[in-house]
């Protein structure tokens, strides 16, 4: 943006508060009461690619504002053995990794990547999961990541309901022989 007596301003990267307060700060130094409105009319689309376990690969033509939830609407979705958990997105040689988990599962909007022309997002098959069942609110199949525990698949899966018996939880395992064992656990 170029304002004539008061300086070129870069409005790449940032929000309209951002750019309205900078171009104030260069403004009052020239003018007393300098005023300015900063108001978006029209967005340049991003190219992003997509690829990996999603229903169709390729490039899209996004928002500027756009996250990888919106990516991967345009990709037809994520498959079923996708992870969501190890995305990738590679920006300008650096790799930045994304855990969906948050966003999805308690609503956190911190962990939304918002994307920028060129990117690459690249979504693995999943590697570890872990079936909840029994009285939780969410039962299904869960990515786990490091060192989660029991407590924590329980909250991923929304928390056991009031008729959970929790001094005992029985956790099933397949050992690498394809043998089955079974252990307990409190919370």
């Amino acid at each position: 943006v170029i304002i004539p007596d008061i300086g070129i301003f870069t409005a790449r990267g940032k929000s309209v508060e951002e750019l309205e307060a900078a171009i104030k700060t260069s403004g009052v130094k020239k003018y007393r009461d300098f005023k300015v409105e900063v108001t978006v009319t029209k967005l340049r689309s991003v190219n992003v690619f997509v690829f990996g376990e999603v229903n169709s690969p390729g490039l899209y033509s996004m928002s500027p504002n756009s996250s990888i939830l919106s990516a991967f609407y345009k990709a037809g979705g994520i498959k079923e053995n996708a992870s969501l958990r190890k995305i990738r997105i590679l920006r300008n040689g650096k790799t930045i990794e994304a855990d969906l988990y948050d966003h999805l599962l308690y609503g956190n909007k911190a962990s939304e990547i918002k994307l920028s022309e060129g990117d690459t997002i690249f979504v693995p098959p999943t590697t570890n999961t872990v079936t909840v069942l029994g009285a939780v609110l969410r039962p299904a199949i869960y990515e786990v990541r490091g060192k989660e525990t029991v407590k924590d698949l329980i909250e991923m899966a929304g928390g056991s309901k009031t008729s959970a018996y929790t001094l005992e939880i029985r956790v099933k395992r397949v050992s690498e022989k394809g043998k089955e064992i079974v252990a307990t656990s409190e919370i």
